[in-house]
């Protein structure tokens, strides 16, 4: 069953009241309030609306729609979003062989790795998951909430941006043909710096980074409705394998980047 059918069902339910769970500075948790859900629509135990059937389904079906699969995410190599954001494009190299020793063009399609801008031919391109796949589920779920409008604060890298910006205004692209940001070279190194995970709690010395990691109250209804239905694992795998948790990097590149769970991203 998709997310957004997991929604959908959820609205149609008996539930009249479910758990509040909401992540805040990276750290998930319950808060022992409750949301109420009445007429196609969830409330604050203080009766203030949060969301419609409509929105939250809409929101579940655009993180389905930037999953790219367990195991499968290659194939975000097709998507057209994904390949405008990545520069690929066709590119001539050149074959050298012992009959052609001083090589002859080849045309491919190519792209710059997404670390050292090394240029090479998708086939020798590697997909690397920015946040790894084993650690903390919570920072890759943060970084897909962030691109729907779906935390405090909003996303502050070009793809993210992208995204949010067309979700937000409708639109079924995953970046909605915004321009082509391209990744600068040496991206990965920026990446990569900064605090890791050092224990229960995740450093925050300015307001603006907790906000990107702290939902907003859509975030925390969806969130809940997620965990009310026992579908975590489902989103967690989603926003592991989504569009915007997916980069080209070069062997090189991915063998000497660190797979240490990180909070930022």
């Amino acid at each position: 069953m998709t997310l957004a059918a997991t929604v959908d069902t959820f609205f149609h339910s008996n539930v009249t009241t479910f758990k509040r769970v909401a992540i805040a500075g990276a750290q998930i948790s319950a808060d022992g309030r409750d949301y109420l859900l009445e007429d196609g629509c969830i409330f604050e135990n203080d009766f203030n609306l949060v969301g419609t059937r409509d929105e939250f389904v809409d929101h579940a079906a655009r993180i389905d729609h930037l999953n790219q699969g367990v195991g499968t995410h290659r194939t975000v190599m097709t998507d057209p979003e994904w390949r405008t954001f990545y520069d690929v494009g066709q590119r001539n190299f050149f074959h050298v062989t012992t009959a052609h020793p001083g090589g002859t063009q080849v045309p491919m399609a190519s792209a710059p790795c997404s670390g050292c801008g090394l240029c090479l031919p998708l086939e020798q391109l590697e997909i690397d998951h920015l946040h790894p796949q084993d650690g903390s589920a919570v920072p890759p779920i943060l970084k897909v909430f962030r691109s729907l409008g779906l935390t405090v604060g909003g996303p502050k890298g070009p793809l993210g941006t992208a995204v949010r910006a067309n979700h937000l205004a409708g639109g079924n692209n995953a970046t909605g043909g915004a321009g082509n940001p391209k990744l600068a070279k040496g991206r990965l190194a920026v990446l990569m710096r900064g605090p890791r995970y050092v224990g229960p709690h995740a450093p925050f010395a300015k307001q603006s980074r907790l906000d990107r990691h702290t939902t907003s109250e859509a975030g925390n209804a969806l969130l809940s409705v997620f965990w009310r239905v026992n579908a975590m694992p489902a989103l967690e795998n989603a926003c592991r394998n989504s569009l915007v948790n997916l980069r080209p990097l070069c062997g090189v590149c991915n063998r000497h980047k660190s797979n240490t769970p990180r909070v930022f991203g």
